[in-house]
């Protein structure tokens, strides 16, 4: 809960940052000072970036340790009909589902 409450804190400041830079932006357009618009946006930008690499940096780790998992056991599913059942246990045995042998 404390990491939740961490990421919800950084997401209200860049909401916060986000609204002052587009008032800013408003306000020297209106002026006519469009190159100080552009600058002020692109500050606002570039702050909201650095303060949202803790979330991506999350982010990315949570994606790392889902791919990281390995499983013990890899599952196939096979549907084999009545018909073929019957003829495999007639050749291989009643357990030849569990004699067989994978070949990569």
């Amino acid at each position: 809960m404390i990491i939740l409450a961490g990421i919800l804190n950084i997401i209200l400041k860049i909401t916060g940052i986000a609204i002052l830079t587009e008032f800013a932006v408003s306000i020297c357009k209106d002026s006519g000072e469009t190159a100080i618009a552009n600058k002020v946006d692109m500050g606002g930008k570039v702050i909201i970036i650095s303060m949202s690499i803790p979330i991506i940096a999350s982010l990315l780790e949570t994606v790392v340790k889902i791919l990281a998992q390995t499983p013990k056991r890899l599952f196939v599913y096979w549907d084999v009909s009545d018909k073929d059942r019957e003829k495999y246990i007639k050749t291989f045995g009643e357990d030849f589902l569990f004699s067989l042998v994978l070949i990569f």
